[in-house]
């Protein structure tokens, strides 16, 4: 296995630890601010709690702020996830392919079909002309 190979697994295993921390931050956060409000309207006619609605709109406002942005990541961490396992996938059915024809001797139509999505060529009419190859799951290669 060739070391991007590797480390897209090990960058989409991240993400889905990274997906399941943020999840649990998220649901404390919740508590904290249901805690914190709690308190603020409970301890509002306290004069031993003077302070505590100052308190607890500086906790929440932060609160408030990290959830915004933990919500945000837990949105983008499920497509990336997903783009990371289509990738992985992708790359495991090349390889297959590719040890399907490691052996093959000459290029016929068919391994064609399966292995090249389409060839461009360069319109310039000076050799060496750029040619590039679009494989099938995988894109270019020049």
């Amino acid at each position: 296995m060739s070391q991007t190979y590797e480390k897209r697994l090990g960058k989409c295993c991240k993400n889905k630890a990274a997906l399941k921390k943020v999840n649990k931050r998220l649901a404390e956060l919740e508590k904290l601010l249901q805690a914190a409000f709690e308190r603020a309207v409970l301890g509002a006619g306290d004069s031993d709690n003077a302070g505590t609605p100052d308190i607890f709109i500086s906790y929440a406002q932060k609160y408030e702020a990290e959830k915004q942005e933990l919500t945000q990541k837990a949105a983008e961490l499920p497509r990336s996830i997903k783009q990371q396992s289509q990738t992985e996938n992708d790359v495991n059915i090349f390889i297959a392919l590719m040890k399907k024809y490691s052996n093959i001797t000459e290029l016929d139509r068919a391994t064609a079909v399966e292995l090249i999505d389409y060839i461009t060529v360069s319109a310039k009419t000076t050799l060496p002309r750029e040619i590039v190859i679009h494989y099938n799951l995988l894109g270019d290669v020049e």
